[in-house]
C-alpha cells in the first residue's frame, strides 16, 4: 500500500516537473502594441506596432503581414524600424528579405524577415512603422492589417523565439466629393421633412 502511494506520488513528481519545465522553455507569445490609421483613398498612412522587448538581445525578426491587396499597398522601403532610438529603412537592414507574395483566402500574404542585427541588447520598445499606400478607388470601411512572425532574442535555453501574431485597421474614410454628396443629400431630406409638416400645420 504504501509502495504504492510512494510510486503514485512519484509520477505526479515528475507530471508536474515535466510540466513546469515546460512551461518555462515554451516560446513566450509577445504581446504588440498597435496604432491603426486613417486616410483618403490615394493617400500613404503610417500605422505602427510596437514590440516590448527591452532588455532582450534581438537577433533577428520574422515578419508576415496579411491584408487586402486591392485596397492596400505594402511599401517597404518607406516602412521604418525603431531600435534603441534609431530609426533607419526596413530595407535597409542587414540581410533583408522579401518573400513572394502569396494569396490566402483572397488576402495578399508576404513574409519580410531574416535580418540580422548580431545580437543588439535592446532598451527600450522595437517599434515599426509601416507605409501603406491606400489605393485610388478604395471604398470607405476597415481594412485589417494582420503582422504575425517570431522574434530571435539571440542565444539562450528558454524564450528564443517568442511569437507575435495581432492585427490593426487602416480606415479608409469617403473622398471630400463623396461628403459633400452626402450632406446635400441629408439636406435634401431635412428639406422635405420640413416642406411636409408645414403642409400638414396648413391643412
Amino acid at each position: 500500500m504504501n509502495t504504492s502511494k510512494t510510486v503514485l506520488a512519484a509520477i505526479a513528481g515528475l507530471c508536474l516537473f515535466a510540466t513546469s519545465a515546460q512551461a518555462v522553455l515554451a516560446p513566450a507569445e509577445i504581446q504588440l502594441t498597435v496604432s491603426d490609421a486613417t486616410g483618403l483613398p490615394g493617400s500613404i498612412v503610417f500605422p505602427t506596432i510596437s514590440f516590448p522587448i527591452n532588455g532582450f538581445e534581438f537577433d533577428s525578426l520574422t515578419l508576415t503581414l496579411t491584408y487586402d491587396a486591392s485596397v492596400l499597398a505594402f511599401q517597404a522601403g518607406a516602412s521604418t524600424v525603431t531600435l534603441n532610438g534609431a530609426s533607419q529603412a526596413l530595407t535597409s537592414l542587414p540581410n533583408y528579405f522579401a518573400g513572394a507574395p502569396t494569396t490566402v483566402g483572397g488576402l495578399q500574404q508576404t513574409v519580410y524577415s531574416a535580418f540580422s542585427v548580431n545580437s543588439v541588447p535592446v532598451t527600450g520598445a522595437l517599434v515599426l512603422t509601416g507605409s501603406f499606400q491606400i489605393l485610388g478607388g478604395a471604398a470607405s470601411g476597415l481594412y485589417p492589417v494582420v503582422f504575425s512572425g517570431s522574434v530571435s532574442t539571440g542565444p539562450g535555453p528558454a524564450f528564443d523565439e517568442p511569437d507575435f501574431s495581432s492585427q490593426l485597421s487602416v480606415a479608409v474614410v469617403p473622398e471630400p466629393e463623396t461628403w459633400l454628396l452626402w450632406i446635400g443629400g441629408i439636406g435634401m431630406l431635412a428639406t422635405r421633412g420640413i416642406r411636409r409638416r408645414r403642409q400638414v400645420v396648413a391643412s
